[in-house]
């Protein structure tokens, strides 16, 4: 009888990686409508493993935090509201206004696109 390991997911919070807070932000026209599945998935955020792991991740409260990992500059905030048991919402969305933190025209495209990675690497682990 060989005894199974049991892998542990690890709730990842402010605490898990380093992280400074958004100083200065505008609004980004951003919003999203997830299924119960991958709002599951993108909550459970991501910390980085290794140095080429470019974003920390996490949730508070209604909240999720998009940060740089290298600097732990947080890059971008959304909020979380409930539609249903089946859906949430991501909203109100905010980047970073700070051009020595982070530059990028396409910041609604970055967010909608490392949303979906999250989804997809928490899928797969």
């Amino acid at each position: 009888y060989k005894k199974s390991k049991v892998i542990e997911v690890e709730n990842v919070t402010r605490n898990s990686w380093k992280f400074n807070p958004m100083i200065k932000s505008i609004s980004l026209k951003y919003k999203c409508i997830l299924s119960s599945t991958e709002w599951k998935l993108l909550k459970l955020g991501l910390k980085p493993k290794e140095m080429e792991d470019k974003w920390f991740v996490f949730l508070e409260e209604s909240t999720m935090y998009f940060s740089r990992s290298w600097t732990g500059n947080c890059i971008f905030t959304v909020e979380i509201k409930k539609l249903s048991n089946e859906t949430v919402l991501l909203c109100h969305a905010k980047v970073v206004n700070d051009e020595n933190i982070y530059r990028n025209d396409e910041s609604k495209n970055v967010l909608k696109d490392l949303i979906s990675m999250i989804i997809k690497h928490n899928d797969r682990n």
